[in-house]
């Protein structure tokens, strides 16, 4: 099968948002297809993924390559002199700085859709001068960012594929864009539940706001389906040891999002522990790698009684960060469960499935049984809390958070007893198998 993967996000980016496609590729190549990829161009010296995957690097129009370096340094040197006029801000009248923040925001997302509409214009470029009709079987495109969406649909507009699937890590439409983006996102998601062969989400709440937000109906929906996220490097089960660290350590890695990943509950808990004596602070540390440091810092603050356990490393590498998660006694997942965004999945929390450490998961919002409370009870690696059912669960982390330190300050093993051979199957290699499977059938449908 002669497959044509477009993703804007792809190795050596260490996004986030890079992980899923890299691995639709290396696996679809494993089992045995012709798998191409055109992606942004990085500055690497030549591709590390030397296994027979050709990729095709793509970079802005020169106009727009120049405007971003002086953006880029325009905005390094308004920084640098924010920091050294910290003090003259507080004689700023709010109201200005508030039309001008929105201002700048406003202008931002604007100037981000541009640079990206601009990649889109170059790969459409670059795909014609390579590709001829029906140069593949398949082209799937993975959003974000709305570039790697729209390309996958020219492919298939220009006959250079034969089918299309539509890949969407995250839904376009969400709380946090601007109403002018909301309205472009909303007419391109119901593009492509018109126009491609098959759409794919992470989750199945994800699938489902999808499907209410753009009226998908009954017959629609069969060529809906889930691909969940999995971890990456091979899997061994390794027995759990006593922890080597002088406090029992606790790590959150990834983005907190405006604040809707909030620690609130977590450190409520522990709050109350330490309150009760039960808990010494000098004995536990609580760490966040992330690029959201002053969200962490204003969740935290609140609770005056355990200052002294931060620790913030800010943003790091994924090495570091996956070096950081091996190194911790327990990991902490968040996420948020609402009306309007359900199936909130991190792909932080299939990274932590490689650590097999434990993992608490707090769920933030109204809506109780998020899909990530159901997984970490399923695979039996932790506890999982939400904030809609706050009373009850509160008591039951306290339960927990008590008994795991018990278990570290007596030198015991922290408890964690997953079910092993379900937490295997969220390997990417499965996930990609179940994807080679409705691959098979498209191409099956047409002949």
């Amino acid at each position: 099968m002669r497959i044509l993967i477009c993703t804007k996000l792809f190795y050596p980016s260490e996004a986030i948002g890079s992980v899923r496609p890299t691995n639709f590729a290396i696996y679809l190549k494993k089992l045995g297809h012709d798998v191409t990829v055109i992606t942004a161009n990085t500055q690497v010296e030549y591709d590390v993924l030397d296994n027979g995957i050709n990729i095709i690097r793509v970079s802005n129009s020169s106009i727009i390559t120049q405007i971003k370096n002086k953006n880029e340094r325009r905005v390094n040197g308004s920084n640098k002199l924010r920091k050294e006029n910290t003090n003259n801000s507080l004689h700023t009248n709010n109201l200005s700085v508030g039309f001008f923040s929105i201002l700048k925001t406003f202008l931002s997302s604007v100037f981000e859709f541009t640079v990206d509409f601009d990649w889109y214009l170059s790969a459409v470029k670059t795909s014609i001068s390579k590709f001829n009709h029906n140069s593949f079987d398949i082209v799937l495109s993975s959003f974000g960012p709305l570039s790697s969406f729209l390309l996958g649909r020219k492919i298939k507009k220009l006959r250079i594929a034969r089918f299309w699937i539509s890949d969407f890590r995250d839904n376009m439409k969400n709380e946090a864009n601007l109403t002018w983006l909301n309205l472009i996102y909303e007419y391109f998601e119901k593009k492509s539940v018109a126009q491609a062969d098959l759409l794919t989400f992470v989750s199945f709440g994800q699938k489902e706001i999808f499907e209410l937000n753009n009226k998908v109906d009954f017959l629609q929906r069969e060529k809906s389906i889930v691909i969940y996220n999995g971890f990456e490097r091979l899997f061994e089960r390794v027995i759990s040891q006593i922890s080597s660290n002088k406090k029992m350590t606790f790590l959150y890695a990834g983005q907190l999002y405006s604040g809707k990943r909030d620690f609130s509950m977590f450190f409520e808990a522990l709050s109350q522990l330490v309150f009760e004596d039960k808990v010494d602070i000098h004995k536990i540390k609580v760490c966040y790698a992330g690029n959201n440091s002053s969200i962490f810092q204003n969740q935290s603050k609140k609770f005056l009684n355990l200052h002294g356990v931060f620790e913030d490393y800010g943003l790091i590498s994924k090495k570091d960060s996956v070096l950081l998660q091996n190194n911790a006694d327990i990991l902490i997942a968040l996420t948020w469960n609402t009306v309007h965004e359900k199936g909130i999945l991190t792909g932080k929390f299939f990274e932590y499935l490689q650590a097999q450490k434990p993992i608490i998961s707090i769920c933030c919002g109204t809506v109780p049984e998020a899909e990530l409370t159901l997984l970490v009870r399923k695979l039996n690696l932790g506890i999982a809390c939400e904030t809609a059912c706050f009373n009850q669960d509160i008591k039951v982390l306290k339960n927990y958070l008590l008994a795991r330190y018990t278990e570290f300050l007596n030198s015991e093993k922290i408890y964690f007893e997953p079910d092993f051979e379900k937490v295997k199957e969220f390997h990417f290699s499965f996930s990609v198998k179940q994807l080679n499977n409705y691959m098979n059938i498209l191409l099956n449908k047409s002949n």
